[in-house]
């Protein structure tokens, strides 16, 4: 679509897609009896990073301890990336009777526009009811513990994709007898996109009228021709 204003034509490219909104990263939040709060802390565009030194709530059956909790997020359209982090240390929790430790635990989530979204969670010294876990589990682990007779359901590395968009749980607890769940590390970004280009000036002044002037000229000439092959023909 062309436009002319004080004396130039612009050129309106079409829109891109619109920007993301709901970049968002958190360390934990808590729903379970006696236990319920967050999520904490919470970082999203409007509020990109945020932090808690310490929590420790909670108690007997349920509760939940950890230091040094970090949320923040990033989206830069001019370059087309966005991400989200959430880290913490010295996670000792008790959900449901069953012990949940990890000396440090990080969930990420990166996305580039034109490349797929991508996440990734990293434990040091986790332990889930027992069973100690690798540093990098696959996506989508699920551990139920005790093992006979379980009474929690842990997702380690949850991923969830939406699009192009992808949901990332480091720890991800759900309790099996009513209705509770826990989610520790949480990251969530994508699609990214880029700053659609700025208009482009097609010419002004004389020059859009010589422009102009050119372009009828070659579209006159062309009929002509076209005129008089048709005559020659018939």
């Amino acid at each position: 679509m062309a436009t002319v204003a004080s004396g130039m034509c612009v050129l309106m490219l079409a829109d891109r897609a619109s920007a993301s909104t709901d970049v968002e990263a958190y360390g934990v939040t808590a729903t379970l009896p006696l236990l319920s709060f967050g999520p904490t802390p919470y970082a999203n565009l409007s509020d990109p990073s945020d932090s808690v030194a310490t929590i420790g709530t909670g108690g007997g059956a349920n509760q939940f301890n950890a230091n040094t909790l970090n949320a923040s997020v990033q989206q830069d359209t001019a370059i087309g990336t966005e991400s989200a982090t959430a880290s913490l240390e010295d996670l000792n929790a008790t959900l449901a009777g069953i012990g949940i430790t990890a000396d440090a635990l990080t969930a990420t989530c990166n996305a580039t526009a034109g490349s797929p979204t991508t996440g990734s969670v990293s434990l040091t010294g986790a332990n889930v009811g027992g069973i100690a876990v690798a540093a990098n589990p696959a996506v989508n682990t699920v551990i139920q513990v005790p093992p006979l007779l379980p009474i929690l359901s842990v997702t380690l590395n949850e991923q969830i994709a939406s699009g192009d968009q992808l949901t990332v749980n480091a720890i991800h607890v759900r309790l099996l007898a009513g209705v509770g769940d826990v989610i520790i590390g949480h990251a969530m970004c994508g699609p990214a996109t880029l700053d659609p280009p700025p208009p482009v000036p097609l010419a002004s002044g004389a020059g859009l009228y010589l422009g102009l002037g050119l372009a009828g000229a070659t579209a006159a000439g062309v009929n002509a021709r076209r005129r008089r092959r048709s005559t020659a023909v018939s």
